[in-house]
């Protein structure tokens, strides 16, 4: 493997969310180290980091723009919530869906 996809899903939040101050006083967030986390993550396959580098390339945040790019990301999130559904309703999901709590 290349590493553990959590963990660098993780530290790619962190750092889009992790506001540091430079030695100027300014504050700023350390987004070329999120995008590298996240893509990294991406690649492994990480659902949430697909989602997140979708977002960043649809919007041109930290990555270029690119419409293209963004599907590629959302479409192999896409084709596992299909596969999942592909095959009925998930249990937990019609128990959910017809009120029933899974408690006798």
């Amino acid at each position: 493997g290349v590493g553990d996809a959590d963990a660098q899903y993780a530290l790619g939040v962190l750092y889009a969310n992790a506001v540091e101050q430079s030695e100027d006083g300014e504050f700023q967030k350390q987004e070329a180290l999120s995008v590298l986390y996240l893509y990294a993550a991406s690649v492994a396959g990480h659902p949430g980091a697909l989602m997140a580098m979708g977002y960043r390339h649809l919007q041109g945040h930290g990555t270029p723009k690119s419409c293209s790019t963004a599907a590629l990301n959302y479409i192999e999130v896409a084709r596992r919530v299909a596969d999942v559904y592909s095959a009925g309703m998930p249990q937990a999901v019609e128990l959910v869906r017809l009120g029933v709590d899974g408690r006798d």
